[in-house]
């Protein structure tokens, strides 16, 4: 997954965590009884569906602009 910052002002589309651990598993994959699915736990869902960016405020200063009023 990627660690690059992001933000988005829609819920983002992922794939959802299981309710239980897969049965084999495989780089990122996991083997169910069900079929094939991501291999993602409840704690990795959310610290990847939280956005870690967001639009600077107004008041916020940019690139040291001091000298700008």
């Amino acid at each position: 997954m990627s660690e690059q910052p992001w933000a988005c002002d829609v819920p983002i589309s992922m794939p959802q965590p299981l309710p239980e651990p897969g049965l084999v598993p495989m780089f990122g994959f996991t083997f169910t009884t069900s079929g094939l699915f991501h291999d993602l736990t409840g704690a990795d869902h959310e610290r990847m569906s939280i956005p870690t960016y967001a639009p600077v405020r107004g008041t916020d200063r940019i690139f040291d602009d001091e000298d700008v009023s």
